[in-house]
């Protein structure tokens, strides 16, 4: 599913794929984005088989995904994305204020790690440097 864009030109967009397996956290953050990053697109996924086809599809800038998810986890999902599209950032969205969860996304070449509940103020700074060259 796609938040934003949608017109022709949404290809040459940049893009943000947003993965949670709960669309009441997962739609909202994407409104949210989408109001915040005019100039992107927003593409939603719910777990980490569809992140993984949707990122070789679309090849997102960013990649804001929860640790936790139905069948493969979104560890293992920053795991291979890292290894076939590195250029791509990992911003990993966790409720488990956890040094493991931690260790592990940051090995699996997640970029920062932020918690659900400080995603208000420290998601849009995540992001921002995650499209920073």
């Amino acid at each position: 599913m796609q938040a934003g864009g949608g017109s022709g030109k949404s290809k040459a967009r940049r893009k943000i794929l947003i993965v949670d397996d709960n669309p009441e956290v997962r739609q909202p953050l994407a409104a949210w984005l989408v109001a915040k990053f005019t100039e992107h697109s927003v593409i939603e996924a719910e777990n980490g088989e569809s992140c993984l086809k949707l990122a070789a599809l679309h090849h997102p800038q960013v990649v804001v995904m929860d640790v936790r998810l139905p069948g493969m986890s979104g560890i293992e999902a920053a795991r291979r994305i890292s290894a076939t599209m590195p250029d791509i950032g990992i911003i990993m969205l966790s409720a488990h204020d956890d040094q493991a969860y931690r260790r592990d996304a940051e090995s699996a070449g997640a970029r920062k790690y932020v918690l659900k509940g400080r995603a208000h103020r420290e998601l849009l700074p995540a992001i921002r440097d995650a499209l920073t060259p």
